[in-house]
């Protein structure tokens, strides 16, 4: 996967095609992990279920706060797929100004919930999965 963060928002690639239809993932209710493994450690720590809720959770919170709807692209030529998330106002109703600030109010409410809702050991888990990702950019920058 490659995760690109942009100054509007982010860009998900992965390798590989859907393997679900495009429409089966907007309307949500199924799904089949491409990384189970990945899947599975990430449903220990609370944070993933195998119910297919994930895009259609994405979608609902981008509409919430009056983003550019997520696009999923499928490049079949590629052999990739990706996930534009763009936190730009749909219609310019909120100022850059006032979008960064609900960015930041989320992302503190976020490492809130965090710190309360984890137990010791998920909080760990965690650690150890942002280290592993710190050590792969590493060993890439070499």
């Amino acid at each position: 996967m490659k995760v690109i963060k942009k100054s509007n928002g982010f860009e998900f690639t992965n390798p590989g095609i859907l393997k679900i239809p495009l429409e089966d993932i907007y309307r949500g209710g199924n799904s089949k992990s491409r990384n189970p493994h990945m899947q599975t450690i990430l449903r220990m720590v609370g944070f993933g279920d195998n119910a297919g809720s994930g895009f259609p959770s994405i979608l609902a919170t981008w509409k919430e706060e009056g983003w550019v709807k997520p696009e999923l692209i499928e490049n079949t030529a590629l052999n990739q797929v990706t996930l534009y998330l763009k936190m730009i106002p749909k219609h310019g109703e909120q100022s850059a100004k006032k979008t960064a600030e609900k960015l930041a109010e989320s992302a503190e409410k976020s490492a809130e919930m965090q710190e309360t809702l984890l137990s010791e050991r998920q909080k760990q888990i965690l650690a150890c999965m942002e280290l592993e990702v710190l050590y792969r950019r590493y060993i890439r920058m070499e």
